[in-house]
């Protein structure tokens, strides 16, 4: 048996060792050392990949934390709570939840009963938690975040919205599932917990204030019958609108590729090539490509890598023949991880998944992904692009992965805080940008940091149906 002593100095070891690895994380991801001592920029890299190689928490950024509610609500009837991913709140209201879903995805039927949008609607008014994804996805996917197995994936439908709550009566809980493409919803009944989660919900929204409102409250997602102008912008129903205004910090953002000592040669290695063995080429606007027959590399120093297969089976391998969305979600957040790793960023910034995870009949999958800090989405422009870039972008045919492209960037809290104007103010200035004539829905309205080089502001982000502008950002200067 081991003395108490030995205990204590093991114990004493293996602490010095985790603190020395924390710090070094901390010290090369904060990059501090004194301006142009050249030591570390030169030997960053490596010194990088041995703290990176040591088993802590290697792939930080997992399909677990991207494919989550860009917001969950709790309903209380009388009062309202909005929660955010990163906040405390989130992470034990969406633990209750995924008891329920766990229970619900081991049921031995997952066959429900379709309900009507009315009866939809009267569940988010009354006592209810609500996980709004901000996408469509596969309910192999939604599956997938809450449990590795289920009795059946027999659910052909897509899961773009849930809501979840309880029955005093019979104890069952409710759990309905929304799929925004058919506009329809299916209610499950599961046995037991409902009271207990009637208790919770109570217990959170106790003393809180209602002061967020969907839009089918305020009735704007309705033509106005027999008014004399005809409204020419409508809100989706399941819109969430804040009330009032909000003063935050604003964020700043660097280029890890504008870090001295960056070595381009490890970036083609995250992606699983060999630097070597490619044709390595830079242009004159300085950009680095990498080419073999089959592939192209590109590393643009403004922070963007791209990849780029002829054909998808001379492309980055995921697994022989087709394999699922989750796992091929996976297997791109890995490349990314490494990507960041290797130009000497320990944690990958936060991502959220923002393009419909529905895999197409093909079995082609296009998926997109943008950044965010403290539960906000970052907007990325360059120069004053007229488009934002997305932080990740893939194309996956048959197992492959045919293209994939990078935005690279890193974020911190900045000092100045600017005060946003009430989500109802953006709409009104919203109607600015369009012909009165047109009628425009609007899909989406959230805060949101807005980042073009140096320049960052926090905004109100508003999607709509339309072609041309579907994004709109309405910032503090509006």
């Amino acid at each position: 048996m081991l003395s108490k002593e030995r205990i204590k100095s093991i114990i004493l070891v293996l602490l010095i060792v985790n603190c020395l690895q924390l710090a070094g994380q901390i010290w090369f991801n904060k990059k501090l050392w004194p301006t142009g001592y050249n030591f570390f920029a030169l030997n960053f890299s490596y010194l990088n990949n041995v703290f990176s190689k040591l088993p802590f928490d290697r792939f930080s950024t997992t399909i677990n934390s991207t494919v989550k509610p860009q917001q969950i609500v709790i309903n209380g009837g009388n009062a309202r709570e909005v929660y955010y991913p990163g906040q405390k709140q989130y992470v034990d209201t969406y633990k209750t939840v995924s008891d329920a879903c766990i229970a619900f995805l081991k049921h031995e039927d997952l066959r429900g009963n379709v309900i009507s949008i009315d009866e939809w609607k009267s569940m988010l008014k009354g006592k209810s938690i609500y996980l709004n994804y901000g996408y469509s996805m596969d309910f192999e996917v939604f599956a997938s975040s809450f449990t590795e197995s289920s009795s059946v994936f027999s659910n052909t439908g897509a899961v773009s919205a849930v809501a979840i709550s309880g029955d005093n009566v019979t104890n069952e809980t409710i759990i309905c599932l929304y799929d925004k493409t058919s506009a329809t919803v299916t209610k499950h009944l599961i046995g037991g917990n409902g009271e207990r989660l009637l208790k919770y919900i109570e217990s959170v929204t106790f003393g809180k204030s209602h002061n967020k409102s969907f839009s089918f409250e305020l009735f704007w997602d309705l033509e106005q019958e027999n008014a004399p102008v005809k409204r020419n912008i409508l809100i989706d129903s399941f819109v969430l609108l804040p009330m009032e205004s909000e003063n935050t910090n604003i964020i700043t953002a660097e280029n890890p590729l504008e870090n001295e000592g960056i070595v381009f040669d490890r970036i083609v290695n995250a992606l699983g090539y060999t630097p070597s063995s490619l044709r390595k080429s830079i242009s004159v606007e300085n950009i680095t490509s990498y080419v073999e027959n089959s592939a192209t590399i590109k590393i643009d120093p403004i922070g963007i890598i791209e990849y780029n297969a002829v054909d998808a089976q001379n492309g980055i391998p995921f697994q022989n023949g087709k394999d699922g969305i989750y796992n091929i979600i996976t297997k791109v957040l890995e490349i990314a991880e490494r990507v960041y790793h290797d130009v000497g960023i320990v944690y990958m910034p936060e991502l959220f998944v923002s393009s419909d995870l529905i895999t197409q009949k093909s079995g082609n999958l296009e998926i997109t992904m943008n950044y965010s800090f403290n539960a906000k989405p970052i907007i990325l422009y360059h120069n004053n692009s007229q488009k934002p870039f997305d932080a990740i972008s893939a194309q996956v045919e048959d197992g492959y992965l045919k293209s994939f492209k990078m935005f690279l960037r890193t974020f911190d809290i900045g000092e100045e805080k600017i005060t946003l104007i009430p989500a109802i103010r953006a709409i009104d200035l919203l109607a600015k940008h369009f012909d009165k004539k047109t009628q425009v829905v609007v899909e989406d309205v959230f805060k949101c940091y807005c980042v073009n080089q140096d320049d960052t502001t926090i905004a109100w982000g508003i999607k709509t149906d339309d072609v041309q502008d579907g994004l709109i950002i309405i910032d503090a200067n509006n």
